[in-house]
């Protein structure tokens, strides 16, 4: 009977946690070369389970071309603005700000839609942000995949919130 009982109970733990698993991921989606984005923002949603921008990035004689940027997840978030003097999460950023995002794009193999069907990218303009050049100039390490040394330049370095 208590065998039973802790299968049953360790069938429940497994199924809850498969669910985070699967939505969850780790710096092996990323590939390693970073890719530089410059845009306007036009949504920004800082919530779980990572904050999320949709960027502009304009074209010489063409359409803006669309990105989104996926950011920290909420206590990464919560720490990132307490380094900013305890400031809102809708204070770090807001619609209309031009920034530049240094991130790493999702291997060929991960498809972004199946995490974030209300964010679709368009082909091949999904990032894991990891640094942001602020509208005011600074550096702002923002997401935690991606090597920062890949996304910083030696004289970006003083610049730099961690």
């Amino acid at each position: 009977m208590r065998f039973g009982m802790l299968k049953g109970l360790l069938a429940v733990v497994l199924i809850a946690f498969a669910g985070n698993t699967s939505a969850h991921h780790s710096q092996g989606m990323f590939v390693e070369t970073p890719v530089w984005v410059t845009g306007i923002i036009v949504r920004y949603r800082p919530a779980d389970p990572h904050a999320m921008i949709e960027l502009r990035e304009p074209q010489p004689g063409g359409a803006d071309r669309k990105w989104i940027i996926e950011g920290p997840r909420r206590g990464r978030l919560e720490l990132i603005l307490q380094d900013n003097g305890g400031i809102r999460a809708d204070q770090i950023l807001k619609v209309g700000d031009r920034i530049s995002v240094c991130g790493f794009a999702l291997r060929k193999d991960w498809d972004p839609k199946r995490m974030y069907a209300d964010w679709p990218p368009e082909q091949d303009r999904f990032v894991h942000g990891r640094v942001l050049v602020m509208p005011d100039g600074r550096l702002q390490s923002w997401g935690p995949y991606g090597a920062i040394d890949n996304c910083v330049r030696k004289s970006d370095a003083a610049r730099l919130r961690r």
